[in-house]
């Protein structure tokens, strides 16, 4: 069967003798389109869908970077807010502050990076072929945010941290901070970091 499929298409082939000089000119128009529409056309859906993925990338990067700056504020304000007098002696300089986890994923860097070459590119014009540095800052962006465990509990971005001064040695105590429906349960680790 594959043999006589073969064989059809091999005789419905022309001979090499009418690959001539004609022939050639008669496939000069459709040489021109493939280079100039249908390339074209092709590259700029390509570049299309590259850019808005781009997009999506950056508007995350810049969320996420809004976020921490919010979270930096929010630990000033708690950090002002707070009465942190305590009946014991030994303990001075107490300090609450919410710390961000963000700037620690491995994501947030390779975002940062990635938004930098995207300024970059977005400047250039819409035709542009994106730079090799483009390029692989895409790929770690991508490859890292397939690697992200993140989801929606406050607690996958930050943390509450404690500071204390302790008979003269500066303490961290960390609190971890499970939500469970609209009420927040506090579990002390009370590690010394």
């Amino acid at each position: 069967m594959k043999r006589q499929r073969k064989q059809e298409i091999e005789d419905s082939l022309p001979d090499q003798a009418t690959f001539g000089a004609d022939f050639k000119v008669a496939l000069l128009p459709s040489l021109d389109q493939l280079i100039n529409v249908v390339i074209p056309e092709k590259q700029s859906i390509i570049l299309e869908a590259i850019r808005s993925v781009s997009m999506k990338y950056s508007n995350f990067y810049l969320t996420l970077d809004d976020m921490n700056k919010k979270i930096r504020n929010v630990s000033n304000l708690l950090g002002r807010s707070v009465e942190t007098s305590n009946p014991f002696p030994a303990i001075e300089e107490v300090q609450l502050g919410v710390v961000s986890k963000i700037e620690k994923f491995e994501s947030f860097d390779a975002l940062k990076a990635f938004n930098l070459e995207w300024e970059k590119w977005e400047e250039a014009s819409s035709t542009t072929i994106p730079s090799t540095a483009f390029i692989r800052s895409f790929e770690a962006a991508y490859h890292s945010l397939s690697l992200l465990k993140l989801n929606t509990n406050l607690s996958s971005l930050v943390d509450l941290e404690i500071n204390m001064t302790e008979n003269g040695t500066r303490r961290i105590i960390a609190t971890m901070l499970i939500w469970q429906g609209s009420a927040v349960k506090a579990y002390q680790n009370w590690p010394v970091l």
